[in-house]
């Protein structure tokens, strides 16, 4: 019995302890399909960390064939929706 409870017990702190790790690391940024017609869905991760401050965090890419400039980044919501633009420290 205890022993079952001593591993509940150390599952459940790992599981609080893994998320809050992941609220630690900065978010990767997507790119929306308004801004990028050729992704085919409607937000692509770019694979780009935006560290938060006061500018919009923009990237560069291609995608098909196509070089983007400065397009503004965001991050997914929990229903896979890219609503909210991210920020970086530097312009």
């Amino acid at each position: 019995m205890k022993k079952k409870l001593f591993l509940a017990g150390t599952a459940f702190m790992l599981a609080i302890g893994g998320a809050f790790a992941t609220q630690l690391l900065p978010p990767n940024g997507y790119s929306k399909l308004v801004d990028v017609p050729n992704q085919g869905v409607p937000c692509k991760i770019r694979s780009i960390e935006c560290t938060g401050g006061n500018f919009v965090c923009n990237a560069t890419f291609q995608e098909g064939g196509i070089t983007y400039n400065n397009i503004p980044l965001y991050d997914l919501t929990a229903t896979d929706v890219c609503v909210e633009l991210l920020s970086q420290p530097l312009p």
